[in-house]
C-alpha cells in the first residue's frame, strides 16, 4: 500500500541482527547507560521503583532488579554476550502480539 511502513517488527525477529562490532556495541552500551540515567537515575523519584523491587522480590525473582541493568552489568557485557542474546531472545517462538 503505498503511503505505509512495511512491517518491520517479524522480520527483525525472524533474522535479528545485534551490533555489528565492537565498536557499535559500546555505543549501544552507552546508549542504555543514558537512558538509565536520564529515566531512572537523575528523574525526581526514578529510583523509587528499584528500591522497592529490591525489597520486594527475592533475589532470584526477574523483577528483583530494573530491566534495564545496573552500569555495572552493561559495562560487563561482552560482544559474545550481546550476540547470544539476540540469537537466544530474538526469535519467533518469543513474540508476543497485542490487539
Amino acid at each position: 500500500m503505498q503511503g505505509h511502513a512495511p512491517a518491520r517488527g517479524g522480520a527483525r525477529t525472524a533474522h535479528p541482527r545485534p551490533p555489528a562490532d565492537d565498536k557499535t556495541c559500546a555505543s549501544q552500551r552507552e546508549g542504555g547507560k543514558n537512558e538509565r540515567r536520564q529515566n531512572d537515575e537523575n528523574a525526581p523519584h526514578g529510583m523509587v521503583p528499584a528500591f522497592v523491587h529490591a525489597e520486594i522480590y527475592p533475589k532470584d525473582h526477574p523483577y528483583h532488579l530494573l530491566t534495564i541493568g545496573s552500569p555495572e552489568d552493561l559495562d560487563s557485557a561482552t560482544f559474545e554476550d550481546v550476540k547470544q542474546f539476540f540469537r537466544t531472545n530474538y526469535v519467533p517462538n518469543n513474540c508476543t502480539l497485542v490487539v
